[in-house]
C-alpha cells in the first residue's frame, strides 16, 4: 500500500500563488488540484475578512513595488539608508542633543515626506525614528520663536 502526504503550505505561499507572485518553477512543485481550489477559494466568505482588507491593499501595492525592479531596489536602499541612520543616531552619547538642535531640519524633513509621499505624519515620523508627540511638541516650539 502506498501512502501520499498531503503537503501543508505556508499561508505565505498561498497569498503569493493567488497575487500571481510565485516563479513558474514554484508553481510547478504545486499539484494541480491544489492549484485548483486556491482559485476557486473566496476569502471574503470568511469571518474577519475586514480585519485583513486593509493589509491586503498592502499587499498589492508591495507587490507592485517587488514588479519593478527599480523601484524595489530604489526602496530597499531608503530603507537601509534608513536603519543605518536610526542605528547611527543611537549611538550617540548625546542623541538627544542632537536631536533637539536639529529638530527644525527634522520636522521640515517629516512634512516633506509626508506631502511627497502621501503618508501620515505619524508614519513619517517612524521613519525618521521620531515619536508623534516629539514631532508635534517641536513644531509647536518653532512657530513660538
Amino acid at each position: 500500500m502506498k501512502t501520499t502526504y498531503k503537503n501543508n503550505y505556508h499561508p505565505l505561499i498561498i497569498l503569493l500563488y493567488t497575487s500571481g507572485m510565485l516563479s513558474e518553477q514554484s508553481i510547478k512543485q504545486i499539484p494541480r488540484t491544489t492549484r485548483y481550489n486556491w482559485r476557486k477559494f473566496k476569502y471574503d466568505n470568511y469571518h474577519g475578512y475586514e480585519w485583513a482588507q486593509p493589509y491586503i491593499n498592502d499587499f498589492d501595492d508591495i507587490k507592485e513595488v517587488f514588479q519593478s525592479m527599480f523601484t524595489a531596489r530604489a526602496i530597499r536602499t531608503i530603507l537601509k539608508a534608513r536603519r543605518g541612520y536610526y542605528n547611527m543616531l543611537g549611538e550617540f552619547s548625546h542623541h538627544k542633543n542632537l536631536m533637539n538642535m536639529q529638530a527644525n531640519s527634522i520636522v521640515t524633513s517629516v512634512e516633506e515626506m509626508a506631502q511627497f509621499s502621501g503618508v501620515t505624519v505619524k508614519k513619517a515620523c517612524q521613519f525618521y525614528g521620531i515619536s508623534k508627540d516629539w514631532y508635534y511638541t517641536k513644531k509647536r516650539k518653532s512657530f513660538v520663536h
